[in-house]
């Protein structure tokens, strides 16, 4: 990976990182990156949500249960789209894309984090 491309993927994973440490709280969070860890134990989870969408989903389903790991995502996406002020993109859009494949999963993945980097809204939901 390039230079630039991994600068680029470790501030995309930092970013992920901090919205679920806001949704869950630390503790909770740290549950879920030891069960990611135990089922995909060769990748950062924020790094395999970015590279293998289709994986990472499938890591919450084991955890969660199909139902659960939906949610999860659905919730997590609601927070960084409302934190960020995105009306042209819908948390359920985002997470039924992670239900209809990688390639889906990786495009709307690439389209947030593309308004991401665009929006004026400075600071990751106003922390």
């Amino acid at each position: 990976m390039r230079e630039r491309g991994k600068k680029s993927m470790m501030l995309y994973a930092s970013i992920f990182r901090s919205v679920f440490e806001k949704f869950m709280g630390s503790s909770s969070l740290a549950v879920l990156e030891y069960q990611l860890s135990k089922r995909c134990p060769r990748a950062d989870p924020y790094e395999l949500l970015l590279d293998n969408p289709e994986a990472f989903y499938e890591a919450l389903i084991q955890i969660f249960g199909a139902e659960g790991g939906f949610l999860f995502l659905r919730l997590v996406f609601k927070q960084i789209v409302n934190g960020y002020e995105l009306t042209e993109i819908s948390p359920d859009e985002l997470a039924e894309s992670f239900i209809r494949g990688r390639e889906q999963a990786r495009t709307m993945l690439l389209k947030l984090l593309e308004k991401l980097s665009t929006s004026s809204k400075g600071e990751l939901l106003g922390s």
